[in-house]
């Protein structure tokens, strides 16, 4: 039978780069072969011209199972807009062209970090780089309100008179301007100096959170003495890292005390 003209080869085609490969589906296992490797269906073919109809009906089927799960893996990213490609077969040989379009990935390129903000202030109050930079400042509130669910560990409670919704909102948010408080201590003594020890394998911080603060005293503990009538409790001796954070904190070592846990009645 004589090759037919196929109509879409008359269309102009976006300017692309083709990288041609070969695939041989079996049922549903799929295996990728070098490019340089024929990939053929010997047994639709070898049975002469009475199984020449069968064959390419499982042809058609087995392109149809392609495209379907190349589109299902282009729909997974953004990005596979950008890709095109054709399925081909001939004398049971698939092969796959696929190209960037090249007009698609420069519009992605000039809007790749671009998003729009929508402010009700007036242009003559609130320009461009205020707006700009007061968008930016949320980032900061976010990051406070993780804290209550990370550093301070705020476990969730069940209450149903007001007031104490109140409380325990008012001593959360407390804690949270304490450490605050101590972080902005923290940066303003150090003065941009690194400090080392706070991450793993010694890299230097330049401007410690106050999870990371709190976290260098994770280790302390509190040593108990038995001896006489009453215990007697006493810090373990600081590291010269807790220490040194002392001295930018403005903290004596002797007016650290440590209290023992008031018995459940």
């Amino acid at each position: 039978m004589g090759e037919q003209e196929n109509p879409t080869r008359s269309r102009a085609a976006p300017a692309r780069t083709e990288t041609k490969g070969r695939m041989i589906w079996l049922g549903q296992a799929a295996k990728q072969v070098p490019t340089d490797a024929a990939v053929t269906t010997p047994s639709l073919y070898k049975k002469g011209k009475p199984r020449l109809m069968s064959a390419r009906c499982h042809a058609h089927r087995i392109v149809g199972y392609i495209v379907a799960r190349l589109e299902k893996a282009k729909g997974r990213y953004a990005e596979g807009t950008l890709f095109h490609y054709e399925v081909q077969e001939q004398g049971g040989q698939f092969q796959l062209n696929w190209w960037l379009d090249e007009k698609e990935l420069q519009e992605w390129k000039e809007l790749e970090g671009v998003y729009v903000l929508k402010t009700n202030r007036s242009r003559s109050r609130y320009p461009v780089v205020e707006v700009v930079r007061t968008y930016k400042e949320q980032t900061h509130v976010e990051r406070r309100i993780s804290h209550i669910k990370g550093p301070l560990a705020v476990a969730p409670a069940f209450l149903e008179n007001p007031q104490r919704i109140a409380g325990l909102l008012a001593v959360v948010v407390w804690a949270l301007l304490i450490m605050s408080l101590l972080e902005r201590q923290v940066r303003r003594q150090a003065g941009g100096k690194p400090l080392f020890g706070l991450y793993p394998e010694g890299r230097p911080c330049r401007a410690p959170s106050g999870p990371t603060i709190l976290r260098c005293f994770s280790t302390l503990c509190v040593v108990i003495f038995l001896s006489g009538r009453s215990p007697r409790r006493q810090l373990a001796q600081l590291t010269s890292l807790q220490r040194y954070l002392l001295d930018l904190l403005g903290i004596l070592e002797t007016d650290l005390r440590c209290y023992a846990r008031c018995a459940s009645p």
